[in-house]
């Protein structure tokens, strides 16, 4: 994100509104259940989805759902790969735009 700001100064606008949206699509406080079952496979890619349920399920002592821990594990690990590829090509530009 931090690449992507300098490079593009409007999106500093763009960032706190994708977290502040991001934060309502993720089920923490209403459960995965709440959604409807055709548009269910759209939260396992939210990488955030697999760990809140993860956390909740432990607090709860309901059974954990494992295919969401993968699912987000998996897109975090490519988020971080994305991430840094672009971080690693933009920072040679960075003196030059600041």
């Amino acid at each position: 994100m931090a690449a992507i700001t300098v490079s593009y100064r409007d999106f500093r606008f763009v960032v706190p509104f994708t977290i502040q949206i991001w934060m309502y699509i993720t089920p923490v406080i209403y459960p995965a259940s709440f959604i409807p079952e055709a548009y269910r496979w759209m939260v396992y890619l939210n990488p955030i989805f697999g760990w809140v349920t993860g956390i909740k399920s432990a607090t709860l002592g309901t059974p954990i759902d494992w295919l969401a821990v993968a699912c987000s594990s998996a897109w975090m690990v490519f988020l971080l790969w994305l991430g840094m590829s672009y971080f690693i090509k933009a920072e040679r530009r960075f003196a030059d735009i600041i």
